[in-house]
């Protein structure tokens, strides 16, 4: 008996955040895993993205797992998608195999350069790479450098060096370096750092994912997991500084998903010291002295003399100056 061939899979698209404001987005760039059926497909080839006008979109396509037959089991996959905004409705694509890969309208250029340095042109920024202080730079931005630093317990910052440059993924669409950074003298020697930055084709955006992994082994006597115990490492502060061109250019903040931006003065600092919810100050957020440190609900804005404060921050701050720069963290009152 014949296997009949397998259709297209249908990838449901939805906003994020269902209380955001509803904002159409163009060309977002998305990332996937697909689960596929056994021996339905043999490898993972070109595929295409259509949606429901018939439109074809470009894909960037990796294999991450094979059933035992050497068909695709997880296929990891990069697109750009299309969405009104409206948070209740799901746009639905469909993925399939293509007889040829769809060109994208802007690719990705990488190069490697000497020292270990690695560049990648997006067609709409620049960053290199390279071992030395800084994460990464940029020449054709608002943005000049980003550094990341830590602080241990007794009030010393470091500044991390990276150590070497990796290309993870590349393709059309995106591409993922990763950057090991040089473990910190003294107290920190045992702190393991790992960065991986993000960049899409035709996009200005970088994303940056930390990982910071404590060497020692744990030790839990009596099979408690309490925090400050022996082999623990207290970090006191862990930053990522981002230096632009003008330093004195106006800046806007929004504050909360949906919320719009307005002009703040500087300096400014907006700080979630809990989770925002009725719960705030459970015994679930207890430290290493046994004792919960929280000291008001939400968060607080302070810019030049003003403050203000909210429950739950999804910050974006936006350096406006003729090459504007705008940071934003995910997940931010999540991980207080």
């Amino acid at each position: 008996m014949n296997r009949p061939a397998p259709g297209p899979v249908p990838i449901h698209v939805r906003p994020r955040q269902p209380d955001a404001a509803p904002v159409a987005r163009r060309g977002e760039p998305v990332t996937f895993g697909v689960p596929l059926p056994e021996a339905a497909f043999a490898d993972a080839g070109a595929w295409a993205l259509t949606d429901a006008d018939g439109r074809t979109q470009a894909v960037q396509t990796r294999t991450l797992e094979r059933w035992r037959d050497g068909s695709v089991r997880w296929l990891l996959v990069d697109a750009r998608v299309d969405h009104p905004g409206d948070p209740d409705r799901a746009v639905t694509y469909h993925l399939a195999p293509a007889a040829a890969a769809v060109a994208p309208g802007q690719v990705l250029v990488v190069s490697r350069e000497s020292g270990g340095a690695v560049r990648v042109r997006t067609g709409a920024t620049s960053i290199r790479c390279a071992p030395g202080p800084a994460l990464w730079t940029s020449d054709d931005t608002g943005l000049r450098t980003v550094t990341l630093t830590v602080t241990d317990r007794a009030g010393t910052t470091r500044t991390l060096a990276v150590r070497d440059v990796t290309v993870i993924d590349e393709g059309p669409l995106r591409v993922r370096l990763g950057l090991r950074m040089a473990p910190p003298d003294g107290e920190l020697a045992d702190l393991d750092t790992w960065v991986r930055l993000d960049a899409y084709a035709g996009q200005a955006a970088v994303r940056v994912s930390v990982r910071l992994r404590n060497l020692r082994s744990a030790e839990h006597p009596g099979g408690f997991w309490d925090l400050g115990g022996a082999g623990s490492l207290l970090l006191k502060d862990v930053s990522l500084h981002v230096e632009t061109r003008d330093a004195s250019a106006p800046l806007s903040l929004s504050t909360e998903c949906g919320a719009p931006a307005a002009p703040v003065d500087r300096p400014v600092e907006l700080y979630q010291d809990s989770s925002g919810g009725e719960r705030w100050r459970s015994p679930a957020h207890v430290n290493r002295d046994h004792q919960v440190p929280l000291q008001f609900r939400g968060y607080r804005v302070r810019a030049g003399t003003a403050e203000t404060s909210g429950l739950r921050a999804t910050p974006i701050l936006t350096s406006d100056g003729a090459a504007p720069v705008a940071v934003a963290v995910p997940d931010f009152w999540q991980n207080f």
